[in-house]
């Protein structure tokens, strides 16, 4: 269980408040009650609160039942009956689950608690509730695609790194199998950052990445592989690097990748070896960069992310 689970030691030390979520007291009633949970999702926009009638000729607007989750026309000659699930909500996968158990499955996961110990705390089939993790990784990668932009900016420093990530031969070891994935991180108090899988760490490969997410005038740290070696003569970033089989920090110039190398360290904390079952690396990458963009207010943020899945009519992939 302990190789799955996303709660590492520093995780486990920060506070409710720190995060962003509220205490299971203040949300019981929201996770215990069905009735009250789909109110409560009416009311942020997570779930539609208002349904026109789908019917050939009638686009009247239909009243909620509330017994059975779904809604019905007002019209005495349509009284078609459309169901809750059915309004393409995040909720629509999981249509042999009750909303409320969907709900606390995500506050679980706010709190960083892996599949296993959500299955153990909620009495949910562990394959319910992985479907729900998944799905919950997806809005992230596809929220995170909508609204990135280029990290650094005029004289910001950003850290550029590859690193390879796999499982360990036998659970002992250096990784061996996996997927090099490329990332860049501003040296800011914002620590902006981004992350992608990449297919080898050719010049080919990586430069035009680069290029696209970093803003032009800032100022690019890199070790000595090869593939960087263009940049020096990129026309809108500079770029300096360090030598680590000499030392970790310029004592020159003070250049060094130390931020970046922090950061693969926080990042394989928190990916378990199910993550290189189906090449899902980039689901736990997208994670790890909205959980870090939005610190303080992950309850808050993903429920906006929960509403703009329904208002964007976006479906699921199967992984």
């Amino acid at each position: 269980m302990e190789h799955e689970c996303m709660l590492t030691k520093g995780q486990g030390r920060r506070s409710m408040e720190d995060a962003g979520i509220p205490t299971l007291k203040e949300v019981y009633a929201l996770l215990s009650d069905e009735h009250a949970c789909i109110q409560f999702l009416m009311s942020i926009g997570v779930l539609a609160a208002k349904v026109r009638c789908p019917a050939v000729g009638c686009s009247a607007e239909m009243r909620e039942i509330q017994v059975k989750c779904a809604f019905r026309c007002k019209r005495k000659a349509c009284q078609q009956f459309v169901s809750l699930r059915s309004t393409n909500s995040f909720f629509s996968a999981h249509k042999n689950l009750a909303f409320h158990d969907v709900l606390f499955c995500v506050f679980l996961w706010l709190h960083c608690l892996c599949a296993t110990q959500i299955s153990e705390l909620t009495g949910l089939a562990r394959s319910s509730v992985r479907s729900i993790l998944v799905h919950v990784r997806q809005c992230m990668v596809e929220y995170n695609a909508m609204h990135e932009a280029p990290i650094g900016g005029q004289d910001v420093i950003v850290e550029i790194d590859e690193s390879k990530f796999g499982k360990r031969k036998y659970h002992r070891g250096h990784r061996v199998d996996g997927v090099w994935v490329l990332a860049g991180v501003e040296r800011t108090e914002e620590r902006r950052l981004f992350m992608t899988v990449v297919p080898n760490r050719t010049t080919r490969t990586l430069i035009p990445i680069i290029q696209q997410r970093v803003h032009p005038g800032s100022i690019i740290h890199t070790d000595c592989w090869k593939s960087y070696f263009i940049l020096k003569y990129h026309p809108t970033l500079r770029h300096y690097t360090v030598n680590h089989e000499m030392h970790f920090k310029d004592p020159v110039t003070g250049v060094h990748t130390n931020t970046v190398e922090g950061t693969w360290r926080a990042v394989k904390a928190t990916m378990p070896d199910s993550a290189y079952d189906g090449n899902r690396v980039n689901l736990y990458l997208e994670e790890f960069i909205w959980r870090r963009i939005n610190h303080g207010r992950v309850w808050e943020a993903f429920m906006r992310v929960l509403k703009w899945w329904r208002t964007e009519n976006r479906q699921f992939k199967s992984v």
